[in-house]
């Protein structure tokens, strides 16, 4: 039996508004093609609404393939360096096996967090989530 559990000391997760239906309105995926444009990215490839963040495939200024994130509720350009994830795989793999998990598997998602596999010290298959842009 699979289980979903949120490690202690490595972060809490933050969860949107929009995934309790709360009321926070979402920009027309449109409007965001257009702020893309704006930017200077064309040639979009693909376009996603993900946890209120719309992820686009397109080309840079340089016409380099690139993804591409917008908040969806503000519209606003969300920097690289805040895709970026701020753990490795090394520190959580290091982290749990110090607390005598085996891991099997780590895995970074598109909706930011990293899903790992793994053996815990009583012999248990675990899976977890454990956000990737928390320090």
């Amino acid at each position: 039996m699979r289980k979903f559990l949120m490690i202690a000391g490595l972060g809490t997760l933050l969860i949107s508004p929009l995934a309790f239906g709360q009321s926070e309105t979402v920009m027309p995926m449109s409007t965001i093609i257009e702020k893309a444009t704006s930017f200077g990215y064309t040639s979009i490839f693909e376009v996603e609404l993900e946890h209120g963040v719309y992820k686009l495939e397109a080309l840079d200024k340089n016409q380099q393939e690139t993804d591409v994130r917008f908040d969806g509720v503000t519209g606003q350009l969300i920097p690289a360096e805040e895709q970026m994830p701020k753990k490795t795989p090394l520190e959580i793999s290091q982290k749990l096996e110090k607390a005598g998990n085996q891991v099997l598997k780590i895995d970074l998602e598109s909706e930011g967090y990293y899903k790992v596999k793994m053996i815990d010290p009583q012999g248990h298959k675990q899976e977890i989530k454990i956000p990737a842009n928390e320090g």
